[in-house]
């Protein structure tokens, strides 16, 4: 695959209407543009994963500030 390839599911992603059109916005993408299901870890249905990730985020800034 080319990095010209390689881009093309970024670029989809940040400039295609089928993302607003198809509720992508959270969607798994894998080159190029394709949709694939996520795995239950990933899907954070209850936003945990997220909001720890979140933390340790602002608490290794905090350590660099």
């Amino acid at each position: 695959m080319t990095s010209e390839q390689g881009a093309l599911t970024q670029l989809y992603a940040a400039t295609s209407p089928e993302i607003e059109e198809n509720d992508l916005k959270a969607a798994l993408l894998f080159p190029i543009a394709q949709t694939k299901s996520k795995s239950s870890l990933a899907k954070d249905k209850d936003g945990k994963l997220g909001g720890d990730f979140w933390t340790l985020c602002e608490a290794l800034m905090r350590q660099k500030a």
